[in-house]
C-alpha cells in the first residue's frame, strides 16, 4: 500500500513556506444555524471516541478509535450511532488519539499522544478500509514512525489534505501549537522527521479535518470548533461555540459546510454544526 503519492512531495515543499507565525484572531457569525444532535454513540465498547473520520467507500458512515488505554482497533459507526464493523490489527499502540481517511480510502490512525512529552517518537499506522462492512481480525497494517524536529509534543489532531494525501500533525497546547507536515513519501523504515510549518491559532486542539474542497481546514477545541484556510499562509477565518464542553472528535458532514463534533465518554453524542464563516460586509 502506498502511503503518500509524488504529488505529496510537491505539496509539502509548497507547505514549508508557511511562517510561523501566530493567526490573527476573527471574530465568529453571531448567528451560525443551531447544532443538531444526529445520533449518538451507545456501544459498551467505545468509551472514549478520540477522533472521527468519514469514509470514503459506505454512506453514513464514520470511522473513530478509543483514546489512550485501548488495543489497536477501529470501529465503524453508522449515523443510526450503531457499530457496523470493528477493526483489529496487532499492532502495540501508545496513545491513540486521532483518525482520518484519505480519498482512496487508506485509514490512518494516529498514536500520537504524549500528555509527558516524553516519546522519541510518535506513530501512525494505515489499514484499507474493507470490501465488506464486518468485524475483521489481523487487519495488515502498515507502520510509520515520525519524530519532531523540536523534541516531543503531546498531540491530538491528524489532518489528511484530500487532493494530495498530505499528512498535517497540530500539536496539542494552550499556548504554543503548530502545525507539522510529513515528509512526502514517509519511510517504513526508520524514523520520518517532521516539518514546522506554521504556528496554529490560540486554542487547545483536540481534533481536526479538511472540508471537501481541501482549501479550508475546521480545527476542535474542547469548546469551539476554528474554521482556517489553508494556503502558503493559513489565516484563521472564524470561531464557532459547539455544543460539547469535553469535545474530541470532528469529521465533515453529511451536508454540504458542515460538520460533525463528537465528544469523549460513554453514550457520546455526536452533533451537525454549521462551518464557522466570517460575516459578510453588509451592503453600502
Amino acid at each position: 500500500m502506498k502511503f503518500l503519492r509524488p504529488a505529496f512531495a510537491l505539496a509539502a515543499a509548497t507547505c514549508v513556506t508557511l511562517a510561523a507565525a501566530a493567526l490573527p484572531a476573527v471574530a465568529a457569525d453571531p448567528k451560525p444555524p443551531a447544532p443538531k444532535k444526529l445520533f449518538t454513540i451507545d456501544d459498551s465498547r467505545i468509551k472514549e471516541s478520540s477522533g472521527l473520520a468519514k469514509s470514503q467507500k459506505y454512506e453514513d458512515l464514520y470511522w473513530t478509535v478509543n483514546d489512550s488505554n485501548d488495543t489497536a482497533r477501529v470501529f465503524g459507526v453508522d449515523t443510526d450511532g450503531d457499530v457496523k464493523a470493528v477493526l483489529k490489527f496487532n499492532a502495540d499502540v501508545r496513545d491513540v488519539e486521532a483518525v482520518a481517511v484519505d480519498r482512496e480510502g487508506t485509514i490512518y490512525i494516529a498514536d500520537i499522544g504524549d500528555n509527558t512529552k516524553s516519546r522519541d517518537t510518535i506513530e501512525i499506522y494505515t489499514i484499507p478500509e474493507p470490501s465488506s462492512l464486518e468485524n475483521a481480525e489481523n487487519v495488515k497494517y502498515h507502520r510509520y514512525d515520525f519524530k519532531y524536529p523540536d523534541g516531543a509534543h503531546d498531540a491530538e489532531t491528524l489532518l489528511v489534505q484530500p487532493e494530495t494525501n498530505q499528512l498535517f500533525i497540530v500539536t496539542k497546547s494552550s499556548k504554543g501549537a503548530a502545525i507539522y507536515s510529513t515528509p512526502g513519501t514517509p519511510s517504513r523504515e526508520g524514523t520520518n522527521r517532521l516539518t514546522k510549518l506554521a504556528a496554529a491559532p490560540a486554542g487547545t486542539f483536540t481534533d481536526g479535518t479538511f472540508l471537501p474542497d481541501g482549501q479550508r481546514a475546521v480545527l476542535r477545541t474542547y469548546v469551539d470548533v476554528v474554521t482556517v484556510a489553508w494556503g502558503e499562509k493559513p489565516t484563521l477565518v472564524a470561531r464557532g461555540p459547539a455544543p460539547l464542553t469535553q469535545g474530541e472528535s470532528i469529521a465533515v458532514g453529511e451536508v454540504d459546510n458542515t460538520v460533525l463534533v463528537g465528544s469523549e465518554g460513554s453514550n457520546s453524542a455526536v452533533y451537525q454544526v454549521q462551518v464557522p464563516a466570517k460575516k459578510a460586509a453588509a451592503t453600502p
